[in-house]
C-alpha cells in the first residue's frame, strides 16, 4: 500500500476495469458483428446461436487472474443434463454460464499460433481496453467463422470432442472441464455409440460418488437419448423406401 498504491492509482496504465464494463464494452463492440452471425446475448458472458434442436453455439467471455478476460468458443447440446451428486436437472439456458458450454475449446491448445490466445486486458483503462476488443475483433470473426463451420451437425461435434481429447493440452486438458464428462458419452449414445458411453459416464457418476436415484436417472437419460438415434435410424430408413 502507500505511495505505491496511490501512485498506481494516478498512472492511466494501472486504470483497473470492472468486470461487467469489459463485457458490456465487449458486447458494443463485437456484439453487431456476431449478431449478423445470428448469435444473440445470453447472459452477461455468453452469446448463443441455435443451429438446431440439438446444438447451440457458445462464445463466452471467461474472467481470469491478473485482470484478464478470455474468448471461450464451443457447444452446447440442449439433450445433456446437468448432474452433481444428488441430483439431475434439465440442461437449459438459465443453468450457470460454465454449464452452457458442453463442449470447451481450449485456445491454448492449438498446434499453431491461435488468433484468438490474446487475452483482453482489464488492467489498463477504458482507452486500451476498448483497443484489446478492437483487435481481438479482427482476429476472433473470421477464426469463429471456421469453428464453428465444423459444428453444425452431431456427427460434426462429436469430431470436435475426438479432437479436443486427443491433442497436447497446454492450457486445461480435455478432463479439466466437467461438463465435457457428462455431455461427451451423451453425445455418443445419441449418435448410436451406447457401449462406448456407458462405462464413460459411470466413471463421472463414480467421480461425483453420485447417489443410488441420481445414477438410475442418469441411467434412465443416457438410455432415452441412445433410443433417439434409433428412431432416427428407423426414420430414415423408412424415407429411403
Amino acid at each position: 500500500m502507500g505511495w505505491r498504491h496511490e501512485l498506481a492509482k494516478r498512472i492511466p496504465h494501472h486504470e483497473h476495469v470492472k468486470a461487467q464494463v469489459v463485457r458490456d464494452e465487449f458486447h458494443r463492440i463485437v456484439g453487431p458483428e456476431l449478431k449478423k452471425l445470428g448469435f444473440e446475448r445470453a447472459r452477461e458472458d455468453t452469446w448463443l446461436r441455435s443451429i438446431s434442436d440439438d446444438i447451440n453455439h457458445v462464445i463466452q467471455m471467461k474472467f481470469l487472474k491478473g485482470d484478464s478476460h478470455q474468448i471461450l468458443l464451443g457447444g452446447g447440446l440442449t439433450f445433456t443434463p446437468c448432474i452433481s451428486q444428488r441430483s439431475v436437472r434439465r440442461h437449459t439456458p438459465s443453468e450457470p454460464s460454465w454449464e452452457m458450454l458442453d463442449l470447451v475449446h481450449d485456445p491454448y491448445s492449438e498446434d499453431d499460433y491461435n488468433p484468438i490466445q490474446q487475452n483482453i486486458s482489464a488492467s489498463s483503462g477504458l482507452k486500451f481496453l476498448r483497443k484489446d476488443i478492437k483487435l481481438q475483433k479482427k482476429r476472433l470473426i473470421p477464426y469463429l467463422k471456421s469453428y464453428f463451420s465444423k459444428a453444425d451437425t452431431l456427427e460434426g461435434v462429436l469430431a470436435m470432442y475426438e479432437l479436443e481429447r486427443n491433442r497436447d493440452h497446454k492450457g486445461l486438458g480435455f478432463q479439466n472441464y466437467a461438463r465435457h464428462m457428462i455431455a461427451y458419452p451423451f453425445l455418443l449414445a445419441r449418435l448410436g455409440q451406447y457401449d462406448r458411453a456407458v462405462p464413460l459416464i459411470q466413471e463421472r457418476l463414480n467421480h461425483l460418488e453420485a447417489t443410488e436415484t441420481v445414477r438410475e436417472k442418469t441411467m434412465e437419460k443416457l438410455r432415452k437419448v441412445a433410443d433417439l438415434h434409433g428412431e432416427k435410424h428407423r426414420s430414415d430408413t423408412c424415407s429411403d423406401r
